[in-house]
């Protein structure tokens, strides 16, 4: 599936509205915001999956801004993981250092012939080291009433055994993820908006249509913006926005009707075959 990165589509957008690029009317926050918005209302047909691990201080973290929706959340546990009581193996070597000394017979002993001469010392060097550990992990429950938009449909922290069987929870609200615990570490896999070179992208799998209703919408969102807070809009520019809004409707049907098709995966057929089966064997009498 080819992408066009946000980079990209900013390039393009600015183009199409030069002059208020050139006198800085136009807010690239928002721009994003807008795009990351729509991309969201397509579900996880167009998503991709990921995974990471994410820190919590004071029972919040936040979560990347690629995140759609979550699929399974586990907590760490690293409790005596970094202890100092740490257990080691010993590996002993030994170490000669060598000095000029001379061997005296009848003493049967070194002898220091000067002041430069030391007798030969023998040391004993312990090397430590560490055994491996490995954390483990345990399901998070999920608090009630948490957002059902940032769970999949098929969560596995949404089964019966995990939802509140658990101690320690979680709650997600947009990209803020809450806990029940001060700090720890969350692994994560969740449904990613589409990427691409470490930014978000926005996906071009057919027609281009979701592109394209992207585009008239950022269109409308922008002119707007420059039309209410009054930053000398263009007088051509009301006409434009009409244009884009009745627009609009039929773009967004044929973006939804992309990334639907895009869904289906390459089983479509076989799965569209197989429902349409189910639907006449309803009809078909007991024999």
């Amino acid at each position: 599936m080819e992408k066009i990165t946000f980079s990209e589509f900013l390039a393009e957008i600015q183009t199409i509205f030069a002059n208020y690029t050139d006198s800085n009317d136009l807010d690239t926050v928002s721009i994003k915001g807008w795009v990351i918005d729509r991309l969201r209302v397509f579900g996880k047909n167009i998503c991709d999956h990921r995974e990471l691990i994410v820190g919590v201080e004071n029972s919040k973290a936040l979560l990347p801004e690629n995140f759609k929706s979550l699929i399974l959340a586990l907590k760490i546990n690293t409790e005596g993981l970094f202890s100092n009581n740490t257990p080691y193996r010993e590996v002993p070597t030994k170490r000669y250092i060598t000095n000029d000394v001379q061997w005296d017979s009848i003493s049967q002993s070194y002898v220091k012939n000067n002041c430069q001469s030391q007798e030969v010392i023998e040391s004993l060097i312990i090397l430590q080291e560490p055994i491996e550990k490995y954390a483990s992990v345990s399901p998070l429950s999920l608090v009630k009433g948490i957002q059902k938009s940032a769970l999949d449909a098929n969560c596995y922290n949404l089964h019966p055994s995990i939802r509140n069987a658990y101690e320690h929870q979680i709650s997600i609200t947009n990209r803020s993820l809450s806990t029940n615990f001060k700090k720890g570490l969350i692994y994560l896999q969740y449904n990613s908006l589409p990427e691409q070179d470490g930014e978000i992208a926005i996906p071009v799998i057919t027609t281009s249509d979701i592109l394209k209703y992207i585009t008239n919408y950022v269109k409308i969102k922008i002119a707007e913006s420059i039309i209410l807070n009054n930053r000398n809009p263009n007088p051509g520019l009301q006409g434009l926005m009409q244009l884009w809004l009745q627009q609009d409707r039929q773009f967004f049907n044929e973006a939804k009707s992309e990334s639907n098709y895009y869904g289906l995966g390459n089983n479509w057929k076989n799965r569209i075959y197989q429902k349409r089966q189910e639907n006449m064997n309803r009809f078909n009498l007991p024999k």
